[in-house]
């Protein structure tokens, strides 16, 4: 979901075609929130069809290495988890909770409501989330 969630979220955007309230000056372009949408459906449609939850992001792991990319397409294979130096890593692949997050804060849906519902627990006493 990088970069469409943080370009959502932080600077705005409508989807191509969508003229209502339209601004000049507003921060967006159509094409990023098409291809943001794209990967938003391609997610929920997994879903639908396997009923594996899906928000894909690079995350933290503990322990080496430290750092996973959860991609829907990789080195020819789709959902796939790969770690800095391209070697698959399935056992590393999650729901990232930014991912999860920012897709409930910009789709409204029943598929983010239940996103957002899956990784609403994890957060800490003090604020926060941890990493995973």
């Amino acid at each position: 979901m990088e970069p469409a969630v943080p370009d959502g979220l932080e600077l705005g955007w409508k989807l191509p075609g969508d003229r209502q309230g339209d601004r000049p000056g507003l921060a967006t372009q159509g094409w990023r929130a098409e291809f943001a949408n794209r990967i938003y459906l391609v997610q929920q449609r997994r879903f639908e069809q396997t009923g594996i939850m899906t928000a894909k992001s690079e995350h933290q792991v503990e322990g080496q290495p430290f750092v996973v990319y959860d991609a829907i397409g990789a080195n020819g294979f789709a959902w796939h988890t790969l770690d800095p130096s391209d070697v698959y890593q399935p056992d590393r692949a999650a729901i990232a909770s930014k991912a999860a997050i920012g897709m409930w804060a910009l789709w409204e849906t029943p598929y983010t409501d239940l996103l957002l519902d899956a990784v609403a627990d994890l957060s800490t006493d003090d604020g926060g989330f941890p990493k995973r």
